[in-house]
């Protein structure tokens, strides 16, 4: 529970500051966007301009949050406070079963977790002179874990799943707007409060909880581009109050740095925007486009200030790849038609950008300017975006790479245009009958409620095997070794992905140890332990009997266990072992099994 505390302290936070830069106005929502982007900016500019602690503006920021709620106290609070907690009532069995959620995905293990405990740890962003990060992409960015980074000021020490109800949390925002939105721009009732959640999660076409729940940038990016595009088309349709402006120049900020495709998004949203700019009456471009640029100001600012940073001080921190091999190797053809199997194996999503494509070309004439407007700055993202993925997997991957999970930060986007056009056409007609509206309403609440609890076995993904084995192993192991002790992990048929997945957990999770020293062997032999010795190595851990303990010690072993063996006296001695418990077969509902089993003993008959 200690990841779910800090970051309802952190979003308590935002909320606060975001009313104060606000001056109370748009709702709770949007305050707790504006938050965000207020954070990252404070925090990216003091991390990148000053080597002092990140932890000196975080709790600046926490006393500006107590600050922004004697400034705004004469805004009506009740209001508000009823819209959120009627929608935390509703979201409390989603909230409650992914509370327990546990690191579990590779990019988690390989960067998002080691990236979140270096913030913890030394309150600053990596350095290539700094103490190691132990991540494959140090100087990723930090927006979206700089909000566990704001609730570990509460206490508690680091969370390893901080990050991942961060982007759980991020869904809530989302949901209040939906549910304004279906309602009319009220305040949502509890009917309205979930049906705002249901689109923002299972509605929502691009919504895959593995990705969207376990800490990726993925639903980060998806929501703020939500919000930009709904704040962007109400600025173009006239809406020139400061607080919209504000609002959208910190959604911006959150936004560009949520990870590295994220200036892809940026770039495109703000070349739609210019196009957007151009077809408006001519008496208007130039306040609208005036107007953009301003709020595109402190993003772009936030952004090169961090790219600053990366180039002169972490050049090789972050993911990169062989754009000359890539673009001498692309297949432009394939990249097209993998593309294209992607698109229609994922119709449900795709199918959605061509109903927002084509109601941008012809908008139906009961849809307000700001639907419009809204409607054009969506249609014309995705063209840009895809082109900018195009782009990326000619001159980055050479081929087609995660078409559809990059897609995802455009569903919420498209999702919100559709529901602003029909609520504008649904505008003139009759309102269905109380009773209809009540049985509505129920439903929605009923599925809020009931959904998630039914639903274990998708939303929580990080129990699908062999994840359970692989924390299993990393606890007892973790208990036995020393914080800075050098360890062989011996891990047969392993892909790379179980070793570094156990070294991530050993290193980053509780009990952690930091320090380790770690050698990984994916094919022992008989001369394996004679090596590590050689190198130094003090103990070494067979990760199966099964597999690699005749090849390494020879037989009689404990059968489908974990073995681990300390160096003493010159010879290799075993020190304990742990018999891993009973698994059944992978259910037909379990998520695509990304890291190798056969380390833990299954899958080998």
């Amino acid at each position: 529970m200690i990841a779910v505390w800090q970051v309802a302290i952190a979003f308590a936070a935002m909320c606060l500051v975001g009313r104060a830069c606000l001056g109370g106005r748009h709702g709770i929502g949007v305050q707790a966007m504006a938050g965000w982007g207020a954070l990252c900016l404070l925090l990216t500019l003091w991390g990148v301009l000053t080597p002092l602690s990140l932890r000196i503006p975080a709790w600046g920021f926490l006393a500006a949050a107590l600050a922004g709620a004697a400034l705004t106290r004469k805004r009506p609070w009740r209001d508000d406070l009823r819209e959120a907690g009627r929608l935390l009532l509703l979201a409390l069995p989603l909230l409650a079963v992914m509370a327990p959620m546990e690191p579990s995905q590779l990019d988690v293990f390989a960067l998002i977790l080691p990236n979140s405990a270096y913030l913890f740890d030394h309150g600053a962003f990596p350095t290539a002179l700094g103490p190691p990060a132990h991540s494959d992409a140090p100087v990723a960015p930090y927006n979206v874990a700089l909000v566990p980074f704001l609730g570990s000021l509460a206490g508690g020490g680091f969370a390893p799943s901080g990050i991942a109800q961060a982007t759980l949390w991020l869904h809530l925002p989302a949901a209040l707007v939906l549910g304004r939105l279906l309602g009319g721009g009220r305040r949502p009732g509890w009917g309205m409060a979930a049906f705002g959640l249901l689109l923002a999660t299972a509605v929502n076409p691009g919504f895959v909880p593995r990705v969207s729940f376990a800490g990726y940038g993925e639903a980060p990016l998806a929501i703020t581009l939500m919000f930009a595009i709904w704040l962007g088309g109400r600025l173009l349709s006239g809406d020139r109050e400061t607080a919209s402006l504000t609002a959208l120049a910190l959604v911006l900020a959150a936004l560009v740095a949520v990870k590295q495709q994220g200036i892809g998004l940026f770039l495109s949203l703000g070349a739609a925007g210019l196009l957007t700019v151009l077809a408006l009456p001519r008496g208007e471009r130039w306040p609208a486009l005036r107007t953009l640029l301003l709020a595109a100001l402190p993003a772009l600012v936030l952004y090169a200030a961090w790219r600053t940073h990366v180039v002169l001080r972490f050049p090789e921190g972050e993911l990169g790849s062989d754009m000359a091999g890539a673009w001498r190797d692309s297949r432009i053809a394939e990249i097209l038609r993998d593309m294209a199997w992607v698109t229609k194996n994922k119709a449900f999503q795709f199918g959605l950008f061509a109903v927002v494509l084509a109601m941008a070309v012809r908008p139906p004439a009961a849809v307000s300017p700001a639907s419009r407007n809204s409607l054009r700055l969506c249609a014309l993202t995705i063209i840009f975006f895809n082109l900018f993925l195009v782009a990326t997997f000619l001159l980055h991957f050479g081929r087609e790479h995660s078409y559809f999970r990059y897609n995802t930060q455009l569903s919420l986007a498209a999702l919100l245009a559709l529901v602003l056009a029909a609520r504008d056409m649904a505008g003139g007609r009759r309102a269905p009958p109380p009773l209809v509206r009540r049985v509505l309403a129920g439903t929605a609440i009923a599925l809020m409620l009931g959904a998630p609890v039914a639903a274990q076995i998708l939303l929580r993904f990080d129990r699908d095997q062999p994840q359970p084995q692989l924390r299993f192993l990393a606890r007892n192991l973790a208990a036995e070794i020393a914080p800075d002790s050098r360890i062989a992990l011996i891990l047969p048929r392993d892909n790379s992905t179980s070793g570094m997945a156990l070294e991530s957990l050993l290193r980053h999770t509780h009990p952690r140890r930091p320090g380790l020293t770690v050698a990984h062997v994916p094919s022992p032999t008989e001369r394996t332990l004679p090596e590590m010795a050689q190198r130094g190595f003090t103990l070494a851990l067979v990760s199966c009997t099964d597999s690699a303990g005749p090849m390494v010690l020879g037989p009689g072993l404990p059968p489908r266990s974990a073995l681990l063996l300390r160096f003493e006296d010159g010879r290799w001695a075993p020190v304990r072992s742990w018999a891993y418990p009973a698994t059944g077969k992978r259910g037909k509902w379990g998520w695509t099994n990304f890291i190798a089993e056969e380390p833990f003993c299954m899958g080998l008959d």
